[in-house]
């Protein structure tokens, strides 16, 4: 039995993620707990479990607590879970597919601009009132019509799936160049492991990182400050911690603010991130506001900025630009790790042993194949054309690699690629010579191919990553994470229509059912409207940041000193970069003082106040939720927030 303990606990934690984040996020109004590629979904349940829980275990029996590679098994069940609800695919799934013919009007011409043109089995249909009834509630005579979503939800899922094989499958391909060629640092991973390695711990109560008073002093900090908070939910007089807290600073007329914010979520992670790397972040972004500050001051302009990426579209294809140089380089780099992982796909002698892996490299290379294949079958299937699709899949492929090892690198807990697919997409080719129904089309792969954090590529790194570390964890490892995403998926999309038929999606007040929605297909029929040619302003600023990357790579490499890493170029100006960046700015001071002071040791002695800080936080943060169920059941505060 003992051996099944690690796989029915990340099932039923993957189940409880699907309940109470969207409870959280719909019901209660509070904290945006699965935000980000590693989220307080993931890291709530895991810090009670991980800690007091194994603790108390340990000390009660010490043969019931759990094993390091027992809590590997179910945080990466947990991190596949928390990809799912709200903001991730569940709630956008839901909403797209609805949003176009339930919010048509004669005034935006939705019916005849986007409507006819996407294919019917891919949205629910209305009669009946399936949809009206899921936004505005159902009859109390009424029951929930299932039956209207089981065709539709069966494509997407079939799709969604596909993407899950493709991005393992990648995933497990590069494991092994980015861990152990590249040597990246995986910060993201770094508190989640001091966790694990902590529970096994030997004759003692608490683990090795707890016996340190820093690890107590970091926990009690962030944890002080929002209790603190929490009484100015009662009191509105009592003055307020500003933890978290948005204020922007203005540098010069004209220039771009600058968000002055505390994030101790970011921080914590951002601590384990080489200092080279904190530097480029930062550096970069500023030059990015010194740049759009100038051509805002001069009056030039090439456009407005694309959705879902960048604040000003000349930056914004300049690090385009610059994203897509330094991506092709690393699958430069990885040519020879490609060749072998080849060889040793069919047989012939290589110098990589994938015995280490979570599958065979033949496996990994069949199910990336037969998975791009399944994708591109099925946008295909749906209306697009392979002209189209020529461009869309790769863009899609390079944003997924690109990110993930971007995030593997940076330790950004919020990231996304400078340009969405779709944006690259309706530039390159021009929407003029577009298809209508690519066009409209584009409006639906908002879902699963938008936000790389809403998919599996960079959860698959992390959690190959994590497996690499435990070898019994890799037992079924697999089959866990394939358990984890279809129970997700029922009991997410369960739960949401549930609530939606309840109280109305239209009452939930979130992004992707209210505003999002409206935001990106308002968009969509605007490029139907007044088609455009290619864009070769935005293709020339990309051509700029290419060849700026492509010298800033050269520089760092023939420059053994150059203590600015060009990565830090690739997302400048980004908006999940933009917010994060005076949190950067503090982590590196605080990490150079440190290192600069007291070298690798100090280093070493300072990780426990970290770790400790995002104990504190994630406590403080499922305190404050536990506080607004009881007290503010719908007028929740928002205290996390990216």
């Amino acid at each position: 039995m003992r051996k099944y303990r690690p796989f029915i606990v990340g099932t039923a934690l993957a189940a409880l993620i699907n309940l109470w984040e969207p409870y959280s996020y719909y019901i209660v109004h509070s904290s945006w707990m699965r935000f980000g590629y590693l989220s307080v979904a993931t890291m709530l349940p895991f810090v009670l479990l991980a800690f007091p829980v194994n603790i108390f275990l340990r000390w009660l029996r010490p043969a019931w607590a759990f094993e390091p590679y027992e809590l590997v098994v179910i945080f990466s069940m947990a991190m596949i879970a928390a990809i799912f609800p709200t903001l991730g695919i569940i709630g956008f799934l839901l909403s797209f597919t609805i949003s176009p013919a339930y919010f048509a009007s004669p005034e935006n011409q939705w019916n005849e601009l986007l409507v006819k043109h996407l294919p019917q089995w891919l949205c629910p249909s209305d009669q009946g009132n399936a949809v009206t009834w899921f936004y505005e509630g159902l009859p109390v005579d009424q029951t929930i019509p299932w039956g209207a979503w089981v065709r539709p939800l069966t494509w997407w899922a079939l799709l969604i799936f596909a993407i899950f094989v493709t991005c393992f499958c990648t995933m497990v391909i590069l494991r092994k160049q980015w861990a152990e060629n590249e040597r990246l640092s995986y910060p993201l991973v770094q508190i989640p492991l001091a966790l694990i390695e902590g529970s096994a711990s030997r004759g003692r109560i608490l683990p090795p990182f707890a016996r340190s008073g820093a690890f107590w002093f970091g926990a009690a900090v962030p944890f002080f400050m929002i209790c603190w908070n929490m009484i100015h939910y009662f009191y509105p007089t009592v003055p307020q911690v500003p933890i978290g807290k948005w204020r922007w600073l203005r540098l010069w007329k004209g220039f771009p603010p600058i968000l002055a914010k505390v994030n101790i979520f970011v921080m914590a992670f951002a601590f384990f991130t080489p200092l080279d790397v904190l530097l480029s972040i930062w550096f970069y972004q500023l030059l990015v506001t010194v740049e759009v500050g100038i051509f805002n001051r001069t009056g030039f302009s090439i456009g407005r900025p694309d959705n879902w990426c960048t604040f000003n579209a000349a930056t914004g294809w300049q690090s385009f630009g610059g994203f897509l140089v330094i991506v092709l380089i690393g699958f430069w780099m990885t040519r020879s790790h490609f060749k072998n992982v080849l060889l040793h796909a069919l047989g012939r002698q290589s110098e990589v042993d994938d015995s280490r892996e979570l599958m065979s490299y033949r496996a990994a290379l069949v199910g990336t194949v037969l998975g791009a294949f399944f994708i591109a079958a099925w946008m295909h299937k749906a209306g697009m054309s392979i002209r189209t699709l020529a461009l869309f899949l790769p863009m899609v492929y390079i944003t997924y690699v690109g990110v993930s090892k971007l995030v593997a690198q940076t330790g950004l807990v919020y990231l996304w690629g400078p340009i969405t697919p779709q944006s690259a997409t309706f530039h390159i080719l021009g929407s003029a010579s577009m298809p209508t129904g690519d066009i409209a089309l584009m409006g639906l792969t908002y879902c699963p191919c938008c936000n790389v954090e809403r998919l599996v590529p960079s959860t698959a790194a992390h959690v190959a990553r994590l497996s690499d570390n435990f070898p019994k964890a890799r037992r079924g490892f697999l089959l866990a994470m394939a358990i984890a995403a279809v129970v997700s998926m029922v009991t997410g999309v369960w739960y949401t229509l549930y609530l939606g038929y309840r109280d109305g999606a239209a009452n939930f007040n979130s992004f992707e059912f209210w505003r999002g929605n409206h935001w990106i297909f308002g968009i969509v029929v605007n490029k139907i409207r007044n088609p455009m040619p290619t864009d070769w302003a935005r293709i020339a600023f990309m051509g700029g940041g290419a060849a700026i990357m492509a010298l800033l790579v050269a520089v760092q490499y023939r420059i053994p000193w150059w203590p600015v890493h060009p990565l830090g170029f690739a997302v400048a100006g980004t908006h999940p970069v933009r917010m994060a960046t005076f949190s950067i700015f503090l982590t590196w001071v605080i990490k150079f003082c440190i290192v600069k002071l007291g070298g690798g040791h100090l280093y070493e002695r300072s990780k426990p106040f970290f770790v400790g800080a995002m104990v504190g936080y994630i406590l403080g943060v499922g305190l404050s939720f536990a506080v607004d169920c009881i007290w503010f059941m719908g007028e929740g505060h928002v205290i996390h927030l990216w």
